[in-house]
Parts: C-alpha cells; structure tokens; sequence
C-alpha cells in the first residue's frame, strides 16, 4: 500500500514537473503587431489605388460611358479586388464628380456638365498655342511631324464618320505626342488629362 502510495505520488510529482516544463507560449510583441497592422493598412492602400486608377481609366476611356452603372461587387469581381478597397476608390471617384454612388445599387456614371465643358476648353484654348508655340521653337524632325498629321487625319475621319471612340483616341495621342516632345516641366500634362475628359460623353 504504502509502496503504491508512493508510485502514485512519484507519478504525481513527475506530471506536475513535466508540465511545469512545457514551453510557454511565446506572444507577440506590440511592436511586431504595430508592423503587421502598418502592412495590412498599407496593403489596402494600394489595392484602393489599384481600384481607383483602373475603375477611372476605364471611365476616361469610355469603357464605362455616361449611365453606366455597376454594382460593388460586380466591380470586385471584374478587377478581382475585395469590396471595401472598390468601396474607397468610388468614394474617391464621387468626390471627383466623376460617378454617383447609390446605397445598395453601387455607382453610376456621370455625364459631363456643360459648365465642365466649358472649363476644360477654356483652359485648352489657353493651353494649346502655347504648347503648338512651344513645339515651333524648340524645332521637330520630319517624322515628328508626320506623327502629328497622322493623328491629325485619324481625328477628322473619326469626326466624319461619327466615331466618337475613334476620335477620343486619336485626340489623346495628338496631346501625347505633345507631351512626349515638348522640353519643359511635366505641369503642362494638365492639357492631355482636359483633353481625355473631353472625350467622354
């Protein structure tokens, strides 16, 4: 009995030390989770700019024209991106006054007002001698400008045959190929982005 008793307590003793010797979870440190926090905010970040940029070229290039609608989720699913970074890129894009967003029925796509058109081209018909100016001074090779007369033509046949697409295409390669020769600060691109509002219906 008292033999028994003593095993028993041997064993006791022993399971109490073998658990007493088990490894101790280790924890996370704040700093470790402060890390991991920073990289998933800055992972959402990107993919709300990835969504952002690629739901407003597609807007810009008249792939979604004026009405379009679509919902959030159809959008995560053709860009392959989760909802909520879709969601902050089309708050984005309503504050730009380029869509409308409607609870439970996703976005829609704006026109462009009269009073904006009348702002870009305003701000063309400022833009545009002083980069053909410009372009006059610094001097262009012969196959510089048969580039332009190129996308010169390729803009009347658009206009003559009523392909808007056509025409918004060729309009944004003239002020691309602007922006490509002209020697000065990277501010005058503000003409090629008027241009491509311009462009949508």
């Amino acid at each position: 009995m008292h033999g028994g008793s003593a095993v028993a307590l041997d064993c006791a003793g022993c399971t109490g030390m073998l658990s007493a010797r088990q490894p101790r979870q280790l924890r996370t440190s704040p700093i470790a989770l402060t890390i991991r926090k920073d990289r998933s905010v800055q992972d959402r970040a990107n993919l709300t700019e990835s969504a952002y940029i690629r739901i407003k070229s597609e807007i810009m290039g008249n792939c979604m024209p004026s009405g379009f609608q679509c919902t959030e989720t159809e959008l995560a699913e053709r860009f392959d991106i989760s909802r909520t970074p879709i969601h902050e890129a089309l708050v984005r894009l309503a504050q730009e006054r380029l869509i409308e967003v409607k609870p439970r029925r996703g976005m829609r796509v704006l026109p462009i007002s009269v009073d904006d058109l009348r702002d870009i081209y305003g701000l063309l018909i400022v833009l545009e001698p002083e980069c053909a100016s410009t372009l006059a001074r610094q001097g262009l090779s012969s196959e510089q400008i048969a580039q332009f007369r190129a996308a010169a033509h390729a803009m009347r046949d658009a206009v003559a045959s009523g392909d808007l697409n056509a025409w918004a295409a060729a309009d944004n390669g003239f002020h691309r190929l602007q922006l490509a020769y002209l020697r000065v600060r990277p501010r005058i691109a503000i003409g090629a982005l008027c241009s491509g509002d311009a462009s949508r219906e």
